[in-house]
């Protein structure tokens, strides 16, 4: 994958926002990601009612109103689960353009799940998706024990499958949820050694 070696991911930490709250960065080769915040629930509320974007996540468009689903954005983001990490991904103008999120929902330690979206349609298909797997990827490796990352992605989502095979992971088997067959991707630790780029370099450390 082209985009790695080019743009090695790295974690910073910036300046406190404007509730006192450290802000975690990771910089890609074309993307940032970042803390999720208030600002961004007017596109996710767009995204979130997207009857395409919906069919890719094998649901139904969002059909309550924004102040309803404001209310509770606020809420989430004030009162976040730690087992679970929510990004924005910007551009490197500063372009919110989606969103992904990673968590240890199986119970194994040893284990990640990731997923992403591109919700802003002038930036599907141009790489940055690539980028997002990649960076991420790098960083969540970034914790010694983590020996597993993994996905679900629907079987027709043939596109989808292959972006994630230019960044590394193979099916490793498949689960049917709501009537919806959904192939599971697997990326190994193995893959971060056999980058060109090396290891992954951090200068903060994850936040709990």
């Amino acid at each position: 994958m082209s985009d790695y070696p080019k743009g090695r991911s790295r974690t910073d930490r910036v300046a406190e926002d404007a509730l006192g709250e450290r802000v975690q960065r990771i910089e890609g080769g074309r993307v940032v990601l970042r803390e999720k915040r208030v600002a961004d629930a007017e596109h996710d509320y767009a995204w979130r009612c997207d009857p395409d974007l919906a069919r890719l996540d094998a649901a139904q468009p969002l059909r309550a109103p924004f102040a309803t689903f404001l209310r509770r954005y606020e809420e989430d983001l004030q009162y976040p689960c730690r087992e679970w990490h929510r990004l924005g991904i910007d551009t490197r103008e500063g372009r919110h353009i989606g969103n992904c999120v990673y968590h240890n929902g199986g119970g194994n330690a040893n284990e990640v799940e990731l997923g992403i979206m591109i919700g802003d349609p002038q930036y599907r298909n141009k790489g940055y998706g690539a980028d997002v797997i990649t960076t991420i990827a790098g960083h969540i490796f970034e914790e010694p024990n983590t020996d597993r990352i993994y996905l679900h992605t629907l079987d027709w989502n043939v596109r989808a499958q292959k972006c994630f095979r230019k960044c590394g992971f193979v099916p490793c088997g498949e689960i049917v949820r709501g009537g919806h067959t959904f192939i599971i991707m697997e990326l190994r630790r193995r893959w971060r050694r056999e980058c060109r780029a090396g290891p992954v370099r951090s200068s903060g450390q994850e936040k709990a």
